[in-house]
Order: C-alpha cells, then sequence, then structure tokens
C-alpha cells in the first residue's frame, strides 16, 4: 500500500512552491490470519504408484502428504488464537480430468485417488488444497477469512505396453 505524508514547506530556502509538499511513504500492512496459517501449515508433496511411467488403462494412486486436519495455536497481540481447519484438496491429472476430495489417498491397493490415463505423454499433475476453517479465542469461535491456498505438481508419463501373445 502506498500512502502520502504531507510535511510543512522548508522554510530554509527561498525556493518553494507550496506551503505544503507531499511525500510518498510505504506503508506497512500486518500479516492477516490467513497470512499466518499458512506460514504454519506443513508443505505438501504429490506421491503416485506404481513408480516409474504411468501404464496407459492402468490406474495411478496418488497421495498427499498433507493432513486431513490441521490444529495450531497462533500468538496474536499476546492471545494466543485456535486454529482448526480442514483441506478441500483438487487433483488436476492433466489431461482435463480433476476429482476433488478430503482424503489425501495412498498407495495401491486401498489408495481412492487414481486414475488412468487414456492416450500416452507427458502430464502435469496439480494439487490444490483450499483450507476452511475456523478460529477460537476466549471461547468464541468464527470462520477464517481470506483464502487459504496450497500447490503441489508433479510431472508423470503415460506409456502404452506391447501387447506380446505367449502360447503354452
Amino acid at each position: 500500500k502506498t500512502a502520502y505524508e504531507i510535511r510543512p514547506r522548508d522554510w530554509s530556502s527561498d525556493v518553494c512552491s507550496s506551503d505544503l509538499t507531499a511525500t510518498k511513504v510505504r506503508a506497512k500492512s500486518s500479516p492477516t490470519l490467513a497470512d499466518r496459517i499458512i506460514k504454519s501449515l506443513p508443505s505438501t508433496g504429490i506421491a503416485f504408484q506404481p513408480e516409474g511411467d504411468s501404464l496407459i488403462g492402468v490406474p495411478t494412486y496418488f497421495w498427499s502428504d498433507l493432513p486431513t486436519r490441521f490444529q495450531t495455536t497462533i500468538p496474536i497481540l499476546g492471545e494466543n488464537v485456535g486454529i482448526d481447519i480442514v483441506p478441500v484438496m483438487t487433483w488436476h491429472f492433466g489431461d482435463g480430468t480433476t476429482f476433488v476430495t478430503t482424503e489425501n489417498g495412498g498407495p495401491y491397493p486401498n489408495g481412492r485417488i487414481k486414475h488412468a490415463y487414456e492416450k500416452p505423454g507427458i502430464y502435469w499433475v496439480e494439487l490444490v488444497a483450499i483450507w476452511r476453517g475456523f478460529w477460537t479465542l476466549n471461547g468464541v469461535r468464527r470462520p477464517i477469512p481470506g483464502k487459504i491456498e496450497q500447490f503441489a505438481e508433479l510431472e508423470i508419463q503415460a506409456v502404452g505396453a506391447e501387447t506380446m501373445f505367449v502360447g503354452k
């Protein structure tokens, strides 16, 4: 933000076009509650299985190391503010397909975030986590204002497999 500070004219000089001059001043703003929460969140990454290339037509399992619930206390002006948030995760698989969930996924066979690519190619998998929840102070509970987002991305290659007939 930019603010202007009005200062009185400098009378030490005979040359002055007005009695007041405006000087540009940089105003400092305090970080918002959302900014403070973002700094305290664990970082995120994307993992997938099977390792290596993804096989066309076969599900690839994805997961993130984000918790499905995050609770912490943030000191603000000498008071401890309780934070309780959960993420809504949107997975973009790079081929126009998305999947929205509150789960963080997992490896085969129990992971619930999976995707089968239809064409060979290199795809960028993106995870967008939007956190929503409440702050609590002295028994008062209110929704957290602002946008709390995290992003992670991963490049994955989908390949075809040769078909081979084997006789007995």
